[in-house]
């Protein structure tokens, strides 16, 4: 058994088995799913591809988050400008503007013309709802690219860099001025590892993440700029070997996933954390600026059942967490076309089951402190943590099954929450029925022997009060 607890240890180890590894380029465009990577995540214990960290019986898996956990952690992109704020009992803490009709193609039509309001009307949303705001700094005009006629992801030129420095630099003081004090973090590019959406050298984009870089923090020391985020472990690599963390605070990565959300664990994760090793990046934050499921084509149905958007959600956040990702801006809240877990009806109000999943992950989630994470022998995932007002907790789950799961006596468990808002009594229960959705198992009673869902759909084939336990 392979028993691996500090994150020094853990990445040098990574190094080692990752020298060889390469994860293949996925095209994209603008709602377009990315294709599957090669490597795929496995179930607990089963073999895994050269490069992932086996999870065998009971080890501990490495974790590094510090800290009470914050909204600003459940980050979301709302493309609409004019919607309303989600209702998920202040569960969301932080907004990307992205597919928001507000980036800089959107805002500068031709030179010296800006028009600020779905920008204007983003950042008011958010800043009255308690929420920060992560600006996107690209996407050239036409006017203003090297190479006006190229095709991108949302219209000629825009992939391209600016054909002259001036007007990037124009661009980033005129937004930074105008958003003093209101937007504090600042993102260079989006996914410069493909063509559709960044045409140019990597080494261009450290000269324009450094030009970028010094106007923000002129305009006020208190900016806080990420790197270009892609999605590819290599593309990061050759761009911090250029010296691109040198202007960045925040190091972004889009870990988008086409497997179960285990891999962020076993895989994804742990790849990116070894590469900021290697490169003397460990010691910045790593944000997850954007990810989620995307639908196999677009346009195209969805391929994700409601019940199964709703676990790989909820798991993702779990083990976006306790891989140490500070924040985890899910695409998106009001996108009824390319992702694969909406979190919305067609109203882009109403909670589908993910979007209550959610909404209750947030509620059990705030003010916690992690403490392990672990994998038992009959492959169900357990989280522990403490709760400022519940005391010590315990989330579950199992990948691929239900199965009678054995409450420890020492857990003492009294209550059970799901994804879908029920509450119910445990007290006298020795097993618990355990399968893909993750459950919350709290030493706090309740008065009542079963509540039901608080809004919101009940999730699909949820287990009924006789199948909880026994």
């Amino acid at each position: 058994m392979l028993e691996l607890r500090n994150l020094s240890q853990f990445c040098a180890l990574l190094l080692i088995l990752t020298a060889a590894a390469n994860v293949s380029p996925r095209l994209q465009t603008s709602e377009t799913a990315r294709q599957a990577p090669t490597m795929t995540a496995s179930a607990a214990g089963a073999d895994v591809p050269t490069g992932e960290t086996r999870i065998a019986g009971r080890q501990a898996l490495p974790i590094w988050p510090a800290g009470p956990l914050s909204p600003a952690f459940f980050g979301m992109h709302i493309q609409r400008p004019d919607i309303a704020w989600p209702k998920v009992n202040g569960g969301l803490g932080a907004v990307r503007i992205w597919d928001a009709g507000a980036q800089w193609a959107d805002i500068a039509p031709a030179k010296g013309v800006f028009n600020w309001d779905a920008l204007d009307a983003h950042v008011s949303r958010a800043r009255a709802n308690g929420a920060d705001v992560i600006m996107n700094l690209g996407r050239t005009p036409r006017w203003a690219s090297a190479r006006p006629a190229e095709p991108s992801a949302y219209g000629p030129g825009q992939a391209a860099e600016p054909a002259l420095d001036q007007y990037w630099q124009d661009w980033v003081r005129a937004v930074a001025t105008r958003y003093q004090g209101k937007i504090r973090y600042w993102e260079v590019w989006n996914e410069p590892n493909d063509t559709a959406f960044f045409s140019g050298s990597a080494e261009k984009l450290v000269d324009l993440a450094r030009q970028a870089y010094f106007i923000l923090k002129t305009s006020n020391p208190d900016n806080q700029v990420l790197s270009p985020s892609p999605y590819n472990v290599n593309y990061l690599d050759y761009y911090l070997s250029l010296g691109g963390g040198d202007y960045a605070d925040v190091i972004g990565y889009h870990f988008y996933l086409a497997e179960a959300p285990e891999a962020l664990a076993t895989w994804y994760i742990p790849s990116v954390r070894a590469v900021l090793t290697q490169r003397g990046q460990a010691d910045k934050p790593l944000w997850n600026s954007e990810g989620g499921y995307l639908r196999p084509a677009v346009p195209g149905p969805k391929t994700l059942s409601d019940e199964t958007g709703a676990a790989y959600l909820a798991r993702a956040y779990l083990l976006n967490w306790t891989g140490g990702v500070s924040r985890f801006y899910f695409y998106a809240w009001d996108n009824h076309t390319a992702t694969n877990i909406e979190l919305t009806a067609a109203d882009n109000t109403t909670l589908t089951a993910a979007g209550v999943a959610y909404r209750e992950l947030s509620g059990w989630l705030l003010g916690a402190q992690l403490s392990e994470l672990r994998v038992d022998e009959a492959g169900v995932w357990i989280l522990t943590f403490d709760h400022p007002t519940h005391g010590q907790a315990y989330i579950v789950w199992h990948p691929t099954e239900t199965i009678v799961f054995d409450l420890p006596a020492a857990w003492q468990v009294q209550a059970l929450r799901s994804l879908a808002g029920a509450h119910m009594s445990l007290s006298g229960q020795r097993q618990l029925a355990v399968g893909p959705a993750p459950l919350l198992l709290e030493s706090s009673p309740v008065h009542s022997l079963y509540l039901p869902t608080v809004s919101g759909p009940t999730q699909s084939g949820a287990l009924g009060r006789q199948e909880w336990g026994r």
